[in-house]
């Protein structure tokens, strides 16, 4: 398991799709003894979808991956 930190606010209806999102990571990853990503190393990912709240209180939507890891 890799844990990561967001590095910027979203805002759903306002990230649109498939802007880029920044992560740090927040602890090493070891495996097997061997130290294979290392704390603060920067992660991207994308929105994959972005939908703002409507009328009568209905929620807006954001979603996003994810994809790779310095």
């Amino acid at each position: 398991m890799v844990e990561v930190q967001l590095l910027q606010t979203l805002k759903s209806g306002r990230d649109k799709k498939d802007s880029i999102v920044r992560y740090a990571v927040t602890r090493d990853v070891v495996i097997g003894g061997q130290l294979v990503i290392e704390k603060g190393a920067r992660a991207m990912g994308r929105v994959t979808e972005s939908r703002g709240a409507g009328m009568f209180g209905k929620a807006g939507r954001l979603e996003f991956t994810i994809e790779s890891v310095e």
